[in-house]
């Protein structure tokens, strides 16, 4: 049963005001943090300020005490419901009760046999709202030939350490932005052609987030450092030819977020995985219409978009129904809560997307290093495109 729930002021990655939550039962206490983004999408949970929300909680408090943990969709329900509150509490309070339902093992929350640990999905140079001279907002690394986690994660860390080395010997590095990602002078091909040479040699794929809302304006992309702007029927040109080029894996948010039909013009054509994340934001009403045009092969899921664990499975659910592949994503003002990393493997996710620069973004991989040493029968997810 809930005994008590307390609220604490903390700071993100990006040393925006943040909130720990803690909820006090028989059994212990249960905390849980989580991040924020700087890209959001239009139809995300709505954040508050959050003052206001840890005062609008107190006034509240009593209605979610001596509630058993065990009923945590109930929790959630109540949480649902409040309007003067946002997801930047919602989010971990729905944490901290799904922790405490399960004795801190998320992970093994549907009680599995076995578990199938994600592929890294690393962002290694950045661009588009985190900086740098590129609007594709991150240059991705997958380290398929991986037969563990462990070993996975090596190598992402590998090609990580290569591209600040190789960059910087050019000249091209100018630092790095929020999410631990190198920030790169170059423009998209020419980032693109150094990038592939590295990971030829570490034997990993490669995949773009283009984050393309970010920089779709007035009905055309806008790629400043390569001179250029696309009407739609360019940009698709365009990203079918990098993906062609460069043997692309993954593709995410390639057109705007209400580009429907562009998804599933270009899922049609190619045989990876075609990503959502602005498309979507983690909401089932917007899955299905993803799912109704086929639209996309996977899907971004970050909790703190949905607003609850709960609403975050529904449209895990309503995904898996229809095929799509699970992402599991970490946010650009992060924390050092690991939550995403147990949560994957409770979903069966295909990959874990998290940078590997920062404290906040290894965190989440040591985790899963852990649990793959700690867990039994543990072994990579099988992905039919790597």
């Amino acid at each position: 049963m809930i005994k008590d729930i307390n609220l604490f002021y903390f700071y993100n990655s990006r040393g925006e005001p943040s909130i720990k939550t803690e909820i006090l039962t028989e059994n212990g206490i249960f905390s849980a943090m989580c991040g924020t983004g700087k890209s959001r999408g239009k139809w995300e949970k709505k954040t508050f300020n959050v003052k206001n929300s840890i005062e609008n909680f107190l006034k509240i408090k009593k209605q979610f005490l001596g509630i058993s943990e065990k009923d945590w969709k109930y929790f959630d329900s109540l949480l649902e419901k409040q309007k003067n509150i946002g997801a930047e509490l919602t989010t971990p309070l729905s944490i901290s009760c799904l922790r405490a339902a399960t004795k801190n093992q998320i992970y093994n929350l549907f009680e599995k046999k076995s578990f199938n640990f994600p592929y890294p999905l690393s962002n290694v140079l950045g661009g588009g709202a985190h900086g740098g001279s590129t609007s594709i907002q991150e240059f991705l690394i997958i380290p398929s030939k991986a037969k563990s986690f462990p070993e996975a994660v090596s190598l992402v860390i590998n090609v990580w350490k290569s591209v600040q080395k190789e960059f910087k010997k050019k000249g091209f590095i100018a630092g790095r932005n929020d999410e631990g990602a190198w920030l790169t002078r170059e423009n998209e091909l020419k980032t693109l052609d150094m990038l592939s040479k590295i990971t030829e040699d570490f034997g990993c794929d490669i995949g773009l987030d283009f984050a393309a809302t970010q920089f779709y304006k007035h009905g055309f992309y806008y790629y400043p450092f390569l001179g250029k702007k696309f009407n739609s029927e360019q940009q698709f040109d365009f990203v079918l030819n990098l993906i062609k080029t460069y043997k692309l894996k993954y593709v995410e948010d390639p057109f705007h977020e209400n580009a429907f039909s562009s998804f599933s013009d270009l899922r049609k054509r190619v045989g990876i995985c075609i990503s959502g994340d602005d498309l979507y934001c983690t909401q089932p009403d917007r899955i299905k219409l993803g799912v109704a045009k086929s639209s996309t092969s996977g899907i971004i899921i970050k909790p703190d978009q949905a607003g609850t664990i709960s609403k975050t499975l529904e449209a895990i659910n309503i995904a898996k129904e229809n095929n799509m592949d699970i992402i599991v994503s970490h946010r650009s003002g992060e924390t050092c809560d690991y939550f995403i990393s147990d949560f994957s493997l409770a979903v069966d996710a295909k990959f874990i997307k998290c940078g590997v620069g920062g404290g906040e973004r290894i965190v989440k991989l040591n985790r899963l290093i852990e649990l793959w040493y700690k867990l039994e029968r543990p072994k990579m997810v099988k992905i039919n495109y790597l």
